[in-house]
């Protein structure tokens, strides 16, 4: 479903606070890139997200700057999650983040972990 700048907003502060581990994809065109990792920082212009928070030492390279300004949002909660995304399973929620330049962005949140698994 379409949701507003605000609730976007209000989603990815939350998922930031939780520490919840996203698989980030960002498409242009015929390109796909993943990460798999947190939120660093949101705030109404950009959200921060990178895999500095793994136990990978290269996570801090694996990163990636959102732009949120000029935007359009899609929220599927968790139970449509899975008919989005096919085969993939253990997904919360996904967020889309979609510009009229082509860019889009895939959030699918995974569900929550055990803090002993945050790293």
């Amino acid at each position: 479903m379409k949701i507003n700048a605000d609730d976007a907003l209000t989603m990815l502060r939350k998922w930031h606070e939780e520490r919840r581990v996203i698989h980030c994809a960002i498409k242009f065109e015929s390109m796909v890139a993943r990460i798999l990792g947190r939120i660093d920082s949101v705030d109404e212009h950009q959200v921060k997200f990178s895999s500095a928070q793994s136990r990978d030492p290269l996570g801090e390279a694996n990163n990636a700057e959102i732009p949120l300004l000029g935007a359009r949002f899609f929220y599927i909660e968790g139970r449509h999650v899975s008919e989005e995304l096919g085969k993939l399973k253990g997904y919360d929620a996904m967020l889309t983040i979609s510009h009229d330049s082509g860019l889009t962005i895939g959030l699918p949140v995974m569900h929550p972990l055990e803090e002993s698994a945050n790293g």
